[in-house]
């Protein structure tokens, strides 16, 4: 389980590295054009993937509706368009959809994530922008960071107090911590105990794919537009599918870009006592499977301690 390198430290490209536009104190880092991740740490803060204004001006639908229309000339110049992303929030839902072309003041969104949220089965859909995120362009406030996968690059604007060349920076390389499934309800993995271990770094890439995040409800997603028929769950750092008495007590769970842990299909008789979720970037514990509510059970028992503000903590899941 635990051989695999789940996270990139690059602290070591960044001590002794100069700042690459000096008077928006921008540093930069390769690390190879084969990395690829939604989340970055310094010294164990999450940093802001670059984005601009909230609730920007001038972006409108276009007639052909396949994606805005807007008054910034200046956005046809950006590097990469294609890692563009336009995320709209509403209410519980969040959309993000990446951006397939800027020509003009046409901006033409990638499918099927345009569908996903434009044209999707639910009567909310995507029809405003919230704010854009992942462009260079926008790189602009301490805090800030921004991948340039085709140039293998990471720039960085380090927030005040922060020394980058002593600063523990690092981003995770894999989605999956621990991927266990027995092979069937019948011939499950069984009487396995996590405890007292430390889960963290991991993210999860499907929101940078074509497929963007158009979630249904919560963790729930549809996995292909037309006909809408398969709904796929987030994927979790720690995925545990046709598993029966496992024991998770007492561990930590943090710094991770999608579910914290999952019992998936076939979950029986499973315990998760005592531990604690921060900084997770969907849900802390999902239980079962998309399709089918009668797999598995979910109750939380009554001793937990109200005034204990870690989540789940002294909880029991079955």
């Amino acid at each position: 389980f635990f051989k695999q390198k789940t996270a990139y430290d690059i602290s070591a490209c960044l001590v002794g590295s100069e700042m690459c536009i000096r008077d928006r104190n921008i540093y930069r880092a390769f690390v190879g054009k084969n990395v690829d991740t939604r989340q970055l740490y310094v010294d164990g803060h999450r940093a802001i993937r670059s984005r601009g204004r909230l609730d920007p001006p001038g972006f409108d639908m276009n007639e052909a509706g396949t994606g805005f229309t807007t008054t910034n000339s200046e956005m046809q110049s950006w590097r990469n368009k294609t890692d563009v992303e336009f995320v709209q929030r509403f209410n519980f839902r969040m959309f993000r959809v990446p951006v397939a072309s800027i020509s003009g003041s046409q901006i033409i969104m990638q499918e099927p994530a345009w569908s996903l949220a434009h044209s999707g089965k639910t009567s909310i859909k995507m029809n405003n922008v919230s704010w854009i995120e992942n462009a260079y362009e926008l790189l602009v406030s301490p805090g800030m960071w921004y991948l340039d996968k085709s140039e293998g690059y990471i720039y960085y604007i380090p927030r005040g107090g922060e020394d980058l060349g002593t600063a523990s920076v690092i981003i995770p390389m894999r989605e999956m911590l621990i991927d266990a499934s027995g092979e069937s309800f019948s011939r499950p993995i069984h009487n396995i105990v996590f405890r007292d271990l430390t889960f963290k770094y991991a993210s999860w890439l499907r929101p940078s794919s074509k497929y963007g995040y158009s979630p249904i409800v919560s963790t729930i997603l549809w996995s292909t537009p037309n006909p809408y028929t398969t709904a796929i769950k987030t994927t979790a750092s720690v995925s545990l599918q046709f598993a029966h008495n496992v024991d998770v007590r007492n561990c930590s769970f943090s710094h991770l870009g999608g579910v914290g842990i999952d019992f998936g299909v076939g979950a029986q008789a499973n315990e998760c006592i005592g531990n604690k979720f921060e900084d997770i970037s969907s849900a802390a514990i999902t239980v079962g499977v998309s399709t089918d509510h009668s797999v598995c059970l979910l109750y939380t028992s009554d001793a937990a301690d109200e005034e204990d503000s870690v989540d789940l903590g002294g909880r029991r899941i079955i």
